[in-house]
């Protein structure tokens, strides 16, 4: 009876909309930020539009042929950056701020069949945050990503012109031989004074990333003492340099763990751009390929699909990579599904090897022969994991990939860079991912009824019916696997 009283309770909420006393949308006033190049013919200049006091703006400034930047100056003609790309905190006035190239005619030419990159820049209004930002050539594909603040929820991508481009947090677009910018929009949806979380000992994690690169986390409300995995990803082009917290150097590890103290806390990746030199057309080995796997989450007793994903600056042939799995978490390769654009290739697959003292783990080599591989990002193939019902929750099980060779057009053949995989495995009712099933958990599902940002493994986590929806009748799953538990733990202790 107890239980049925809650779920009343929390169905009425949930569709009556009680909110009482709800605030009113703080009134921030945007102040103009204006953004030149002198002389204009010099180069572009990139990250004007308005903005409210104490957004930090990124600024970019591109030179065009014959030119070389200087530095960036003020309405008063100081000095605020020698760099081309640099952050700006708006005040509460407007602004100029004036990109400065000098003609050089001299100056060495770039060889002709080096790549041209062109800047892909992003802008968030008032309500959160982005990454994926950075300079990329023509025809790549990028992950731009959008981080809504508390309070708020993403509301869509937008192109300078007020089109609406994508409504999803997580987007893919394909860059033009031109600069582009995408604005993240956010909507003001305050939670209600008796929003559940705020029962909870919950401290936000943000994080956010500078030009070249995207982040992530495995959860952004986190239990004070709990820990959360923080993750920075570099561009084609960019090489990771550190993470910084609240300012500060934290840490040079691109993916590290934090255990959540008394408050709120922000995690901010750096990268520098760091592109074939002029005079080496050719590129180093690394950084024509990259191969990467995704972090994919299931249940015990359940069938995950795991795609490997290949980015690659020019055509690919033949490849062949291994991938290592725990060995209860093996790969059915009978299941593989090439992708369109790798439809040409011959499938096959060996055991591989393990380091000596790892008996728990299982290795496989995969070759792909016979086709050809278009330059871009492009997911390669996808397997079936069948996860046992008696696997161990909570977990991240890691799934990587090392060995690879790939044979370039004219039949040579080198090494590429990789980015390592998991397969995580969650409990059935475990919405928030602490492996535990309690009222945390319907929190988390009503947070994501109302619209709230969650990341991609929890939102999984909180369709505990798995029907494709979360609504009450996940809640009602939460209650019905609370209730079990209980009635479980009774009959253990008489």
């Amino acid at each position: 009876m107890l239980l049925m009283l809650s779920l009343c309770n929390i169905v009425s909420w949930a569709q009556d909309g009680f909110n009482p006393a709800d605030p009113a949308e703080p009134g921030r006033i945007p102040y103009k930020l204006t953004v030149t190049a002198d002389p204009a013919d010099g180069g572009s200049a990139y990250g004007g539009g308005y903005y409210v006091k104490g957004t930090t703006v990124s600024l970019a400034a591109s030179n065009h042929t014959g030119y070389r930047f200087v530095n960036w100056t003020d309405d008063g003609g100081n000095v605020v950056s020698t760099e081309s790309v640099f952050s700006f905190v708006k005040s509460d006035k407007e602004e100029h701020l004036t990109a400065h190239f000098v003609f050089e005619p001299d100056s060495p030419q770039e060889p002709t069949n080096v790549n041209v990159y062109y800047w892909l820049t992003l802008a968030a209004e008032e309500g959160g945050n982005t990454s994926g930002s950075g300079r990329y050539m023509a025809g790549t594909s990028v992950d731009v990503y959008a981080y809504a603040d508390a309070l708020y929820t993403f509301a869509g991508w937008y192109d300078p012109d007020g089109r609406l481009l994508s409504t999803e947090a997580s987007y893919t677009i394909t860059t033009e031989a031109r600069p582009m910018r995408l604005i993240a929009r956010f909507n003001y949806t305050p939670q209600p004074p008796n929003e559940p979380l705020e029962l909870n000992t919950l401290h936000r994690v943000k994080v956010k990333a500078q030009e070249g690169g995207t982040v992530s986390a495995d959860s952004y409300w986190v239990k004070e003492g709990q820990g959360t995995t923080i993750r920075a990803y570099a561009n084609s082009g960019y090489d990771f340099k550190g993470w910084y917290k609240d300012g500060r150097f934290y840490t040079s590890l691109a993916e590290f763990s934090y255990t959540m103290g008394t408050a709120d806390v922000t995690f901010e990746a750096r990268f520098e751009f760091n592109p074939d030199s002029p005079n080496e057309p050719s590129m180093s080995d690394t950084k024509k390929y990259a191969f990467y796997l995704m972090n994919i989450v299931g249940k015990p007793g359940s069938t995950v699909h795991f795609p490997v994903y290949l980015t690659s600056l020019t055509e690919a042939k033949d490849m062949t990579f291994q991938l290592t799995f725990n060995k209860r978490l093996l790969p059915n390769f009978k299941t593989a599904v090439l992708s369109a654009k790798g439809s040409g290739y011959s499938l096959s697959y060996a055991p591989g090897t393990v380091d000596e003292g790892h008996d728990e783990l299982a290795a496989y080599v995969v070759t792909l022969v016979g086709g050809e591989m278009a330059a871009g990002n492009n997911a390669l193939l996808t397997f079936d994991i069948d996860i046992p019902a008696d696997m161990k929750t909570g977990m991240g099980y890691p799934v990587t990939i090392n060995q690879v060779s790939v044979m370039n057009l004219d039949g040579t053949t080198q090494t590429a860079s990789t980015r390592n995989g998991r397969v995580s495995v969650y409990r059935e009712g475990d919405a928030n991912g602490d492996d535990v099933v309690d009222v945390a958990d319907i929190a988390t599902i009503l947070s994501v009824m109302a619209g709230h940002y969650v990341e991609e493994h929890i939102r999984i986590m909180c369709d505990v019916n798995s029907d494709g929806i979360i609504d009450v009748a996940d809640i009602s799953n939460v209650l019905s696997i609370m209730a079990s538990s209980s009635r479980a733990a009774a009959v253990s202790a008489e």
